[in-house]
């Protein structure tokens, strides 16, 4: 149960209002502020009603002099839910989509002023505000009451609570999504790279692309499309290749399902070759092709595997004329990154060494009609001229 003086903390910084502005605003010193807000003392009666205006929130919500606030909450999300659902259908015909999504947000933006700490209240206003503000540029019809500014400063102050005070991860990520996006619409880049950098890599893709409006043009959108495409085929080919590990892992018995997912593995790479980095792509066809031949050697079908060691050469060879400076992907910076710490000379020869991995289990190496014949022989001597 949080104090009057607590809740007076967290609705003025929701605001984003110092003591000084605070006190400022309704008449009393900033060392006022701070001692009703460190509890050692308490506003006077009549200080009630202006702090409440100028935090934005009910009198109730900073006395909590609601006893039944959780069934209080859900009745009157559950009411405005209900009367706003099918009204659309019996008002005049002037009247959109749109004017419905304001009606909804004006709903709740009254409840988050009543209960300022339930973020379920907050994240639904800010949707629907968000929402607004995003079809600004996309031909808003005129709705009485609508104040672009206003329902951008009312979506910042929930978003900035949820974030603030939220314990729900899933919440404050979304609360981060609509509070970039009213920032792009209203050309607050600065402010939306700022948010977008705390977010995860998933997230942050995701968001990007739906934050980018058609005043931004068709070619935006596709390319951010194409960003968060590449990340979520990166993540696919790291799970095939999990896969083929662990099939590789346990033996004969999940023989036949190992060289099932290093196929699946290799074709991916092909399929995903317009959105992937190709580097990436050449290290998980390198994992393919490796395993394929270790579990042929392993079965005995010596052939095939030299067929898989013969394409594994071709793969390293590509590495090895890979410029990282020419790639254009997102993972061009950890590409670099890879490059500066190993150096390419290091790196390569780490890639090359899946040659030898292919025939590194068996004992006698000398023994191996892989390692003794020519066709191997002239897959060493094509990596040696590269390293």
């Amino acid at each position: 149960m949080t104090t009057i003086g607590q809740r007076i903390k967290n609705f003025r910084k929701s605001c984003g209002l110092s003591q000084a502005e605070l006190a400022g605003k309704i008449g009393v010193t900033s060392q006022t502020v701070s001692k009703w807000e460190c509890d050692v003392g308490l506003p006077d009666i009549i200080q009630i009603v202006p702090l409440a205006e100028v935090l934005d929130v009910s009198t109730d919500a900073i006395l909590g002099a609601n006893a039944n606030m959780e069934r209080n909450i859900e009745n009157a999300i559950a009411a405005v839910e209900e009367k706003w659902k099918d009204g659309i259908d019996n008002q005049s015909k002037d009247r959109t989509d749109m004017h419905k999504v304001f009606d909804y947000y004006l709903a709740y933006r009254e409840l988050f002023r009543r209960y300022p700490t339930n973020y379920e209240i907050a994240l639904r206003g800010a949707t629907y505000g968000s929402h607004l503000i995003r079809h600004i540029g996309r031909g808003l019809p005129e709705i009485e009451g609508f104040a672009a500014p206003q329902v951008f400063r009312d979506v910042e102050k929930m978003c900035r609570a949820i974030i603030a005070y939220d314990d729900d991860i899933m919440r404050k990520i979304e609360a981060k999504g609509r509070l970039i996006l009213v920032y792009y619409a209203f050309g607050e880049r600065e402010k939306a790279d700022e948010e977008l950098a705390g977010l995860p890599d998933q997230d942050k893709k995701r968001i990007r692309y739906f934050c980018l409006t058609e005043r931004e043009g068709g070619e935006a959108r596709v390319n951010a499309a194409k960003d968060g495409f590449s990340s979520a085929c990166f993540n696919f080919l790291t799970w095939l290749r999990a896969i083929a590990d662990s099939y590789s892992a346990e033996g004969a018995p999940r023989r036949a399902e190992t060289f099932a997912a290093c196929e699946d593995l290799i074709a991916f790479c092909d399929r995903f070759s317009d959105f992937c980095d190709e580097r990436c792509l050449l290290e998980f066809k390198r994992i393919g092709y490796l395993l394929k031949a270790q579990n042929h050697i392993r079965d005995g079908s010596y052939e095939e595997a030299l067929d898989d060691i013969e394409v594994l050469t071709e793969v390293i060879e590509r590495y090895f004329k890979f410029d990282a400076s020419e790639s254009e992907s997102i993972y061009y910076d950890s590409i670099k990154e890879i490059d500066e710490y190993f150096s390419k000379e290091r790196h390569g020869r780490w890639f090359a060494t899946a040659l030898t991995w292919a025939v590194s289990d068996f004992a006698d190496k000398t023994g191996n009609p892989v390692v003794t014949s020519d066709r191997y022989k002239a897959c060493v001597e094509r990596v040696e001229k590269l390293l």
